[in-house]
């Protein structure tokens, strides 16, 4: 199963949020929708949490499983342990060389970090095309 939400920053504020932002899932899952709810609730700062070490070094970040980690590496840890989400990748996406925001890919599945992915998505997140990948971990 796969998931995808995107983290903005806030006009005029200097955090980001997922409130009133999309996600994109696989399927229709429960668990899911109520990991996006909580994730609307969150403020992410510069520099704090993955969300926030991306915003501050415009870099991505995979992560093979995110329940392992404690919860000031990241933040909604429990969450998404009780939703069964593993790996997450997470992008800065660029508007015009403006950083915008931050796009999180989830894996049900604890993926080690595959080359081919992360050079697809840094790529597109500085485009305005859709995403597109394999079967191996997302597809928008």
């Amino acid at each position: 199963m796969y998931y995808g939400l995107i983290i903005d920053k806030d006009t005029g504020h200097e955090y980001l949020s997922a409130k009133n932002q999309p996600y994109v899932c696989a399927n229709d899952d429960e668990e899911l929708k109520k990991f996006w709810i909580a994730s609307q609730e969150i403020r992410v700062e510069k520099g704090k949490t993955q969300a926030g070490r991306v915003w501050s070094k415009l870099k991505y970040e995979w992560q093979k499983d995110v329940t392992i980690l404690s919860s000031d590496y990241f933040s909604r840890k429990y969450l998404a342990d009780e939703c069964g989400l593993k790996t997450c990748l997470c992008v800065p996406y660029m508007i015009d060389d403006v950083f915008t925001g931050i796009v999180e890919f989830y894996s049900t599945e604890g993926w080690f970090e595959i080359p081919e992915i992360v050079e697809k998505v840094v790529g597109y997140t500085n485009t305005s095309e859709t995403i597109k990948l394999d079967d191996r971990f997302f597809r928008v």
